[in-house]
């Protein structure tokens, strides 16, 4: 299940990416099937939502060099060190659309930072949410989302979601598994796609 382009580039809130509650019950077979999710970057937050919705309706929950909150760890937090991280690497830059008494309300990455050319063609600013019911929303608990098995898949090469980056996530809130894909990218389906396949595999054949 993923978000159209469409959507993408309309939505102003988190929420308007995500499938609701009804759409998302509805896909999932009935007895006692469960489904294995798995988050790309901010698809980290998608699941983590999910999994504490409908915890007994989730395998496992697969992180891909991805945003993996917790019930210590906010949404705001990993955002706001996120942003440290990237801001202080080149050109990249923040946007303060309300003023700058609030907070920043769009991330922009630099040219110098997207070095591939291809990659600057494709660039677009990335919005920063705070609607305030939205984070709320945006909330984990050990008691539902915990109960769900998560494995963590690095990425050691990621400029995005940095590999220390991505083991802040792993220290904080250790999974019950890390995979690790060499000399892959953010775009880790693209770059080492049979690699992702099958350590996607192998996590569906573990966690049954």
């Amino acid at each position: 299940m993923r978000c159209s382009s469409k959507a993408t580039s309309r939505a102003t809130t988190y929420r308007g990416l995500f499938p609701t509650n009804d759409r998302f019950h509805g896909r999932i077979p009935p007895e006692d099937n469960k489904v294995i999710l798995v988050g790309h970057s901010f698809g980290g937050i998608c699941i983590s939502m999910a999994m504490e919705k409908f915890p007994e309706k989730v395998r496992v929950g697969v992180f891909v060099t991805a945003y993996m909150p917790s019930p210590s760890i906010t949404y705001q937090t990993i955002g706001q060190e996120h942003i440290n991280r990237l801001v202080s690497q080149r050109d990249n830059n923040i946007i303060f659309g309300n003023g700058q008494d609030n907070p920043p309300t769009v991330f922009l990455f630099g040219k110098e930072f997207m070095t591939k050319t291809l990659a600057t063609m494709l660039m677009r600013p990335i919005g920063m949410y705070h609607d305030e019911s939205m984070l709320n929303e945006i909330k984990v608990s050990e008691e539902r989302w915990g109960t769900v098995c998560r494995v963590y898949i690095m990425c050691d090469e990621d400029k995005v979601l940095s590999a220390d980056f991505q083991r802040w996530f792993i220290e904080k809130n250790p999974p019950d598994e890390v995979k690790e894909i060499k000399c892959a990218d953010h775009m880790v389906m693209f770059c080492k796609p049979l690699e992702l396949f099958t350590s996607l595999k192998e996590i569906a054949s573990s966690y049954t």
